[in-house]
């Protein structure tokens, strides 16, 4: 006796149906991990400028009570080169005092920042993703008195106010000041980027990360932070 069973298959309309189905559920799913993702590249940011916190104070303690300068006497005494050579590469003798060993240090790296960070010929970022504020002592091309001193610890009235490093907008420039006296440095969680010309972009509807003199990080949305507003003295925005 032969017992015959029907097999039945997918019709052809039925496999578009899932497929589309699968497509929907895709396009809905996506966007959640590219937000995600997002979320644990700024995350790891913060971290980073957590960990530059921790340079200051080393560098405070090692120098009297001085803060770090955003850059000392040449263009390869800026504020990264130094935390890498006295608490990087010092702790670590498989990396380089030189600028490929110190591009191997994460700190410096922002990770949602595509544009890598080399030389500013190749119209790169400077050395870091990041930027620190001029009132901590440009010494060698200063024009403003207070920018040529620098500042002690001691003497910033409210560490909490007080920006010392952040996201960076400026490519190709290794100098670490705000970029044309105004931040835009806000490529995280949805920052659209405008590039402006070979030395600087334009992040727009993002927000940027900002560490603080008392080693807290914030995240402000598309800032605009004017040196014209600054308070010297204090490293307070008026």
């Amino acid at each position: 006796m032969k017992v015959h069973c029907n097999k039945q298959r997918f019709t052809l309309i039925e496999l578009l149906v899932v497929i589309a189905i699968i497509a929907v559920l895709a396009g809905m799913l996506l966007p959640a991990l590219s937000s995600s993702r997002e979320i644990s590249r700024s995350a790891s940011c913060v971290n980073n400028l957590k960990s530059m916190a921790q340079f200051d104070n080393l560098y405070s303690t090692d120098y009297n009570d001085w803060l770090a300068p955003a850059m000392a006497t040449s263009t390869s005494d800026h504020f990264a080169s130094l935390f890498f050579q006295n608490y990087i590469s010092k702790n670590n003798k498989r990396l380089s005092v030189d600028k490929n060993g110190m591009k191997t240090a994460p700190v410096f790296a922002c990770p949602s920042e595509v544009t890598p960070w080399g030389h500013y010929n190749n119209q790169e970022f400077a050395y870091t993703h990041y930027i620190r504020n001029s009132r901590t002592g440009v010494w060698h091309t200063a024009t403003i008195p207070d920018d040529k001193i620098g500042i002690k610890r001691s003497k910033i009235a409210r560490p909490t106010m007080f920006k010392i490093v952040f996201d960076s907008p400026r490519l190709g420039s290794a100098v670490a000041d705000y970029s044309e006296y105004t931040c835009y440095g806000a490529r995280h969680k949805g920052g659209k980027v405008i590039l402006h010309n070979t030395s600087k972009k334009q992040y727009q509807g993002g927000t940027a990360n900002m560490g603080c003199a008392d080693g807290h990080v914030e995240s402000i949305k598309n800032p605009h932070i004017s040196m014209a507003n600054y308070d010297l003295k204090t490293g307070m925005f008026k």
